[in-house]
């Protein structure tokens, strides 16, 4: 029972970093997507596991140093928390309160005084300190391959980083510390990294290593994924709508569709049948022969492939519009607002019909089956794949 509450004081605090991991990782996952694809050309579901998990971890603990927070009122009410510079010191005073002293031999025969100090707060602390950097060890070693020493030149400095947080009270947010910054931390923690080292050691076996994840992310890199052309043109959207917004603030209606235009024909043209997004994964539109794509027909490709993403979407949207307006009024639209649904209508059934068209009989959209152009992986692949 007090192990099931000593490990409920940190529940709350895992759960809520839990809770802000997906905010987090969609922050994350486009760099993440981006860095992949150019590095290696694929993302294998094993790396996203590892990465993500690790985040997850990194998280967890940071979480675990600074959390529950305090208000400033509050905190500046308590009195400031002193550096602990004895390693350990109230772990000791927990055990001279108990009756155990190291100086006598006699008190450490006594298994009561023991099992009472090892039910005690401070001593799963101390255990907790240990425990909280092991998975960190594990993954600089099994992962990121970094050796002991540098290992443990990590975990001490993650360690001092924690410190230093609570030392000054979470970067001189609050007026002084909440927390208590103690040597001991650092001593359990450089320890538990190492501890982990040692562990990821004894699971090599039964892991994948970074050497094989690279090869299968090499192996994915020599076909282009749906993914990797879905981050394309995320990016290619992004990049899109914040221009054609900077644009319009400072320029006549007529410049977001010529700054369009640029993106959809004149880039590619010049990057040699990339996109801006096709570029950032390395990716690269060609002729069906593998040869350069010319102007005219990029143009038709990226013209048709916008008709195919934003219409339908758009004449939804207008549809939608258009039912919630008349619903609210309580009567039929009016003519030209009944012909403006009535034409999104046939937009959406068109352009659908289109698109399972080609889909069917070609197996591909209809920016790729009328413009007669694909989709290619420009990485630079090794001729021999990482030995191990």
């Amino acid at each position: 029972m007090a192990l099931i509450r000593m490990l409920q004081h940190y529940s709350g605090t895992i759960l809520t970093a839990c809770a802000l991991f997906p905010l987090v990782a969609a922050a994350f996952t486009l760099p993440f997507a981006v860095y992949q694809y150019r590095r290696y050309g694929g993302i294998p579901v094993i790396r996203v596991l590892i990465v993500y998990s690790f985040i997850l971890y990194c998280m967890c603990a940071f979480a675990l140093t600074v959390l529950p927070l305090p208000s400033r009122e509050a905190v500046a009410a308590m009195a400031p928390k002193p550096i602990t510079w004895i390693p350990f010191e109230a772990m000791l005073r927990k055990m001279h309160a108990i009756g155990l002293y190291l100086s006598r031999p006699d008190t450490l025969k006594n298994a009561a005084l023991w099992r009472r100090f090892l039910g005690s707060f401070e001593l799963f602390q101390v255990l907790a300190n240990v425990v909280m950097l092991v998975p960190m060890g594990f993954y600089l070693r099994s992962y990121f391959c970094l050796s002991w020493h540098r290992t443990v030149l990590i975990g001490f400095l993650i360690s001092l980083f924690f410190e230093l947080t609570q030392l000054t009270g979470l970067f001189f947010y609050y007026p002084h510390a909440y927390r208590y910054a103690e040597t001991g931390d650092l001593i359990c923690n450089t320890l538990g990294t190492l501890i982990g080292w040692w562990l990821a050691a004894l699971s090599a076996p039964l892991l994948p290593s970074r050497q094989t994840i690279d090869r299968m992310s090499y192996r994915k890199g020599r076909q282009v994924s749906r993914i990797r052309r879905l981050v394309s043109a995320l990016l290619d959207l992004l990049l899109g709508a914040a221009i054609c917004w900077l644009v319009s603030r400072i320029a006549p209606w007529w410049t977001p569709g010529a700054c369009l235009l640029v993106l959809m024909a004149v880039v590619p043209w010049a990057l040699r049948g990339s996109t801006a997004g096709q570029a950032a994964v390395k990716l690269r539109t060609v002729k069906r022969d593998g040869s350069r794509a010319g102007f005219w027909r990029l143009f038709w490709r990226n013209l048709l492939l916008a008709l195919e993403l934003f219409v339908p979407p758009a004449c939804l949207g207008l549809l939608i519009a258009g039912a919630a307006g008349a619903l609210s009024a309580h009567a039929l639209p009016s003519r030209p607002v009944l012909g403006g649904m009535l034409l999104c209508a046939l937009a959406i059934a068109g352009i659908s019909a289109l698109m399972l068209t080609t889909l069917r009989r070609r197996g591909e959209l209809p920016h790729s089956c009328f413009s007669r152009t694909s989709v290619i992986s420009y990485n630079t692949i090794p001729q021999e794949e990482p030995e191990p």
